[in-house]
């Protein structure tokens, strides 16, 4: 005689009971997978603004100053400007991070650079095409949680220098209280409020090249500033009716942030601390035909990180600051020598 098999297989409940678990536990892995990799993300993000903060005192111990926001160049290259060897280019300029690269390593590169050209010539003289170095990816630059600009325009730049609580591209004298400036340098002793107390640089999110459709991440154009602000220090209620009125102005907008390492202007290289961190409102300013950052307004840090952005101070020291900041206390850490010296919390 013969014995009956007692083994059998899965029932088709039995089965799908099993898929379903396995379902649930990778719905719950994925999140703290996902968590890991960006704490992992901003752990770099931090170091590289350390690394830039330490490339700032490098060359504040060669030059005896920090670099300014703008370098404007004498150009009599550039096809889309005069001949006059003698006139002055700002927005054509270099930005600061292309002073700070032969202290990030970088030698090489910066002396690749045409001096005599403006920052996004095509033109090659001895062989030097400064669009071609612009494009250079620096991930020094790029904070790995940020994305990338959606062209060949690849030297992004998520780490902005700060021009503290004015309007930003602002040539006027009483706008210079932050640590950076287009016209005018920054040495430690100018930093009365005292270098912890003093923001130097911070994130700021990287654009998507697309122009037809609106992103936090735009500048919104040709919104005039309110009536009766003033160069620096704005209030709560005055940042409020222009981030309103911003709002309303989306459909004219520029969506290249971040794009150039190598461009001198607000939105690119460069921010101010008006408004806290990850404003709700858009990035926004006055100039009506501008392309770039090169007008008055809001161009406030942004991240793609939780909660709010990383700052370096300074002193090099690097601070994570939450978007629900004070906005007085926020103004007060990006102004250098206000007598308003305020710590974060700890």
């Amino acid at each position: 005689m013969f014995r009956a098999n007692s083994r059998r297989g899965f029932t088709l409940i039995e089965l799908l009971v099993v898929i379903a678990i396995i379902a649930v536990l990778i719905a719950l892995l994925l999140p703290a997978v996902q968590q890991a990799r960006e704490a992992a993300r901003r752990s770099q993000c931090k170091n590289n603004l350390k690394q830039l903060g330490l490339a700032l005192h490098n060359y504040h111990d060669n030059a005896k100053l920090f670099p300014k926001v703008c370098y404007a160049v004498v150009d009599n290259i550039s096809p889309n400007s005069p001949t006059s060897p003698t006139t002055s280019y700002h927005w054509e300029g270099r930005s600061a991070q292309t002073l700070l690269l032969p202290y990030m390593d970088q030698g090489p590169l910066y002396k690749s650079i045409n001096q005599r050209a403006w920052w996004d010539s095509t033109l090659a003289t001895n062989g030097v095409s400064n669009r071609t170095v612009r494009r250079t990816q620096l991930a020094a630059l790029i904070c790995p949680s940020d994305s990338q600009f959606g062209s060949a325009d690849r030297g992004n730049c998520s780490y902005w220098i700060s021009t503290g609580p004015n309007r930003g591209w602002d040539a006027n004298g009483n706008s210079n209280v932050g640590f950076a400036h287009i016209n005018f340098s920054t040495s430690t002793a100018d930093i009365r409020d005292g270098t912890s107390n003093t923001i130097a640089f911070a994130e700021g999110l990287i654009g998507d090249n697309n122009n037809g459709l609106y992103n936090i991440s735009d500048l919104v154009r040709n919104q005039p500033l309110p009536t009766g602000a003033p160069v620096t220090f704005w209030t709560e209620a005055q940042l409020i009716a222009y981030g309103t009125q911003c709002q309303g102005g989306t459909g004219n907008q520029h969506s290249h942030s971040g794009r150039d390492w190598a461009s001198p202007m607000m939105w690119s290289t460069a921010f101010n601390t008006l408004a806290p961190p990850n404003w709700r409102y858009p990035n926004c300013y006055s100039c009506s035909g501008c392309g770039w950052g090169d007008g008055l307004g809001v161009f406030p840090s942004r991240s793609q990180h939780s909660g709010g952005t990383h700052h370096a101070m300074a002193d090099g020291a690097v601070k994570f600051i939450t978007n629900n900041v004070n906005t007085p206390l926020y103004q007060a850490l990006g102004s250098k020598a206000s007598k308003d010296v305020a710590n974060l919390p700890n």
